[in-house]
């Protein structure tokens, strides 16, 4: 009986070495697996079908699971198995059964609430965090404008003190 972290599927061996099995799953997938992940009891001499119970992360990885139609799982949906499959294809994490997706159904309107929720406080401490640094921004402009202004006030008085013509001084002073 598989745990949550293997399932078991059929197939039958290709070709075997000491440490890995060539299996021809019954959904046409064929694979090498380590034999550390198989944790139920195989005759590697038979041509028949046999039962496999495989590390789940491996099956996953290996892309065995994904974008079956059959995926003959002992104990597991084919419709199950597509769906999840579509939704690992989504980046959707999270549903490894059909009662994950019932729940998930279930509690749809609280997750979105508790979501929604979560999402405007983290836009409202962004928003706050903004405000904080516009303010710092216009603090600092308005800073460099002061020295600016006061550079400008200093350099017309400098030109004004010097011995300028009438020309130049009225422009000076415009």
């Amino acid at each position: 009986m598989p745990s949550s972290q293997s399932l078991n599927l059929r197939g039958k061996i290709k070709h075997g070495t000491e440490k890995a099995l060539l299996i021809t799953f019954n959904n046409g997938r064929e694979s090498w697996v380590p034999k550390s992940l198989i944790f139920s009891n195989f005759n590697v001499n038979s041509n028949n079908i046999q039962d496999f119970t495989i590390a789940k992360w491996f099956l996953e990885k290996e892309h065995i699971l994904l974008d079956t139609e059959n995926p003959n799982i002992i104990g597991r949906s084919g419709s199950v198995m597509h769906l999840k499959g579509r939704l690992l294809r989504n980046g959707i994490h999270g549903f490894d059964t059909l009662k994950d997706i019932q729940e998930f159904k279930k509690n749809y309107n609280n997750i979105l609430a508790s979501s929604t929720k979560q999402e405007r406080e983290k836009l409202t401490e962004m928003i706050q965090s903004l405000k904080i640094n516009e303010e710092k921004l216009i603090e600092q402009l308005n800073e460099k404008k002061k020295e600016f202004k006061e550079s400008l006030v200093h350099e017309k008085q400098e030109l004004l003190e010097k011995e300028l013509s009438f020309k130049e001084k009225r422009r000076v002073k415009k």
